[in-house]
C-alpha cells in the first residue's frame, strides 16, 4: 500500500496520508452514528422491552436458550445472549441495554463500510458515501432506539462479516476465512431469520468475484443452514406437540387460519415491496404500526418495475446491478410474506428495511465509482448530499418518538388511531403517566368495537386498574372477573389479587388471603421469574404464617436476579425473619 494516495473531493483532487484517508472512510460513519443516537442513552424501555424485563430475563441465567429457552415464539438464541449480558452488567438500567444497541449499531456501520469498499473494489470516497448513507438512513431508527429491535441490528452485523469472510476466502484461498463464513452465517441465523438470505447471496458474490462455488464449498456454506434448521425444529417440537410457551396476550399476534389464493396473494406482496420501495426514498410519517395497506397502483406499478430491473440484469449477465436488486428483495422477502401470514403484530414495519436497505448503500457507492466527469460528480454530490439530509433530518424527527412508552404510543396513535393494539397501548400509556380520564375514555370506545378475546381481556385488566386507582372497587372487581373469563392471564390473576388483598385488609377474614394465594400461585407458575409475583407470594406466605414458603420464595428472588428491584426488598424481609419481627398477620396489624 503505497504510503500517499490521490483523494477526489468535491471536484478537486488532493493527495491524503493513507492513514488520514482511512480515517475518513471508516470513522467519519461511526462519529455520525454516535452524533445522531447519542441521545437514545437516555431513553426508557417500552412495549416489549417492558414485558421480557418482567417475565423473561431473570430465567435468561444459562445457555440452554440454544436448546429451545426462547424469548417469545421465536428461535434467537443471540437476542437472549445480549440480553443476559445486558441484565448481568446493568441489571434494570435501561441505559446499558441502550448502549448495547449503539455500539452494534457503530460496529455494524463501520462492517458495511468496509463491506462496501471490498466488495467491488470500490475507492475509499465512494465507500464513505455508502457508510454515510447507512448511518443515517431514517428506516434505522426503529431496530436502535427500540432495544427489542437489536434483532435487525444483530442480524446484519453477522450477515455483513459472513459476506467479508467469503470475500476474503475468495481473494485469499484461505480455508479458515470459508470456516468463518459458516459459523457468521449461523450467527446471523440466530439474531433473525432474515439471516437465511446468505445462502442466496454468497453465490452472487462468488459471481462478482468471477468464482463459481463448487460442490464441496456449498456444502460447507450450506452446513449453518442445516444446524440452524435442526435446532430450530428441536426448539418448536415442544410447541408441536402442544407444550406452550407463555407470551404476552396484547404483543403477540393471534394466529388465524385463512385461506388466501395465489392470485390475491401475490397482488399483496407485490403491493408491500412496492410500499417498502417508496418507503425508502420518502422517509417521513414514519410510525411503529401502519394502517392495513389498501392496493396502490403506484405501489404494484413500482415493484412490477423494480421485479422486471432485476431480472433484466440477470439475463444480461450484469451481475453487480442484479447484485444490489436482488439484495433488497431476498433480504426482504421473509418480511413480505408476513403481508399474507398473520404471525406478526405489526405485519408493515420499518425496522423491516434494516437490512435490505443497504442495497442503497451499495448503489450510492458503485454509482459514484461509474462517474469520471468532475461536473456530473458534483452535480451527484449535490443530489447526495440532498438525500442524505433528507433522511438525517427524518431520523433526528423520528428518534424522540422512542423516549419512553407514552412518546411511542402517542406517535403511533395519531397516524393509526384505528389499530386496537394501538389504542390499547396508547391508553396504557395514558394510565401510567396519571391521565385517567382519557386512558378510560379510548379504553371503553376500545372495548365497544372490538371482539378479539386478547384484546378485550387486557382492555379489561386496564379498566380494572383504573377504576381500582379511583377506590371502585365492585366495577373493578367485574371488569377484572371479564378479563379473566375472556382470557386467564398472569396479569389478570394478580390484578385480581389486589382486590382479594383489600377486601382481606379490610375484613381480616382468612378466605380473602388464601385466595390472593392461590392466585398469586398461578400467576408465578405462568411466569416464573416475574419477580413481582413472587415477592408477593412471599408476602402472603408470611402474612398466614407459612414461614419456610415465604422463605423460599425470597430466597429464590436473591438468588435469581440479584440486581433486580425485588432483591432489596426480599432481604430486609429476610432479615426482619431472622429477628423474630416477622409473625401471622403482621401485614393487616
Amino acid at each position: 500500500m503505497p504510503p500517499e494516495q490521490k483523494l477526489f473531493v468535491w471536484g478537486r483532487v488532493k493527495t491524503n496520508p493513507a492513514p488520514f484517508k482511512y480515517f475518513i472512510t471508516f470513522f467519519i460513519p461511526v462519529i455520525v452514528v454516535f452524533s445522531v443516537y447519542a441521545k437514545t442513552l437516555k431513553f426508557d424501555f417500552v412495549w416489549d422491552d417492558i414485558i421480557v424485563l418482567q417475565n423473561s430475563l431473570a430465567g435468561l441465567r444459562d445457555y440452554s436458550i440454544f436448546l429451545g429457552n426462547g424469548l417469545w415464539s421465536y428461535y434467537r438464541p443471540l437476542i437472549g445472549l445480549s440480553y443476559m449480558f445486558d441484565y448481568t452488567v446493568w441489571g434494570n438500567n435501561p441505559m446499558g441495554f441502550h448502549l448495547f444497541n449503539l455500539v452494534l449499531y457503530v460496529l455494524t456501520t463501520l462492517a458495511a463500510t468496509i463491506l462496501i469498499y471490498r466488495m467491488f473494489s470500490l475507492n475509499e470516497i465512494a465507500a464513505l458515501l455508502g457508510g454515510l448513507l447507512f448511518a443515517v438512513l431514517s428506516t434505522h431508527v426503529e431496530s436502535v432506539a427500540w432495544v427489542s429491535g437489536r434483532t435487525d441490528i444483530i442480524s446484519a452485523f453477522f450477515l455483513f462479516l459472513t459476506i467479508l469472510a467469503f470475500i476474503e476466502y475468495l481473494e485469499q484461498s484461505r480455508k479458515i476465512a470459508l470456516w468463518l463464513t459458516a459459523i457468521f452465517a449461523i450467527f446471523s441465523m440466530w439474531g433473525k431469520e432474515t439471516g437465511v438470505a446468505y445462502i442466496f447471496i454468497l453465490p452472487i458474490v462468488g459471481l462478482l468475484k468471477k468464482h463459481k462455488v463448487n460442490l464441496k464449498e456449498f456444502l460447507i456454506l450450506f452446513l449453518p443452514l442445516f444446524v440452524y434448521s435442526v435446532m430450530k425444529m428441536g426448539f418448536f417440537w415442544p410447541h408441536i406437540f402442544g407444550k406452550e410457551t407463555a407470551t404476552s396476550p396484547i404483543s403477540s399476534a393471534t394466529s388465524t387460519s385463512t385461506s388466501l389464493n395465489f392470485f390475491k396473494a401475490l397482488i399483496k406482496v407485490l403491493n408491500a415491496l412496492g410500499f417498502y420501495i417508496w418507503r425508502v426514498f420518502w422517509p417521513f410519517n414514519l410510525s411503529l404500526f401502519y394502517k392495513k395497506l389498501s392496493i396502490t397502483p403506484i405501489y404494484l406499478i413500482l415493484s412490477i418495475v423494480y421485479l422486471a430491473a432485476m431480472l433484466s440484469s440477470a439475463v444480461k449477465k450484469r451481475w453487480k446491478l442484479f447484485f444490489i436488486l436482488f439484495w433488497f428483495f431476498v433480504t426482504l422477502l421473509p418480511s413480505l410474506v408476513l403481508c399474507i401470514v398473520n404471525l406478526s403484530a405489526t405485519p408493515i414495519a420499518d425496522r423491516y428495511l434494516f437490512i435490505p436497505s443497504f442495497s442503497l448503500s451499495i448503489a450510492v457507492a458503485s454509482l459514484w465509482n461509474t462517474l469520471s466527469e468532475r461536473k456530473i460528480r458534483r452535480a451527484f454530490l449535490f443530489i447526495y448530499a440532498a438525500f442524505l439530509m433528507l433522511h438525517f433530518y427524518a431520523s433526528l424527527k423520528r428518534i424522540p418518538d422512542w423516549k419512553d412508552n407514552y412518546a411511542i404510543w402517542e406517535s403511533s396513535y395519531y397516524y393509526n388511531p384505528d389499530n386496537p393494539l394501538v389504542a390499547y397501548w396508547y391508553a396504557k400509556s395514558l394510565y401510567e403517566n396519571g391521565e385517567l380520564g382519557r386512558a378510560e375514555k379510548i379504553a371503553k370506545e376500545l372495548l365497544k368495537k372490538s371482539r378479539k378475546r386478547n384484546i378485550v381481556a387486557s382492555v379489561c385488566k386496564l379498566l380494572a386498574a383504573i377504576e381500582l386507582s379511583k377506590g371502585n372497587m365492585e366495577l373493578a372487581n367485574r371488569y377484572i372477573d371479564k378479563s379473566i373469563k375472556t382470557l386467564r392471564s398472569a396479569s389478570g390473576l394478580f390484578l385480581k389479587t389486589r382486590i382479594f388483598l383489600k377486601k382481606y385488609l379490610s375484613t381480616g377474614d382468612s378466605k380473602w388471603l388464601d385466595s390472593v394465594i392461590i392466585y398469586d400461585e398461578e400467576a408465578s407458575s405462568m411466569f416464573p421469574y416475574n419477580m413481582k409475583y413472587r415477592y408477593d407470594l412471599g408476602l402472603a406466605y408470611l402474612e398466614k404464617g407459612e414461614i419456610e414458603k415465604a422463605r423460599r420464595e425470597l430466597e429464590f428472588i436473591i438468588e435469581n436476579d440479584p440486581s433486580g428491584p425485588y432483591t432489596p426488598e426480599a432481604l430486609e424481609v429476610l432479615k426482619d425473619i431472622e429477628a423474630g419481627l416477622w409473625e401471622k398477620g403482621t401485614l393487616r396489624n
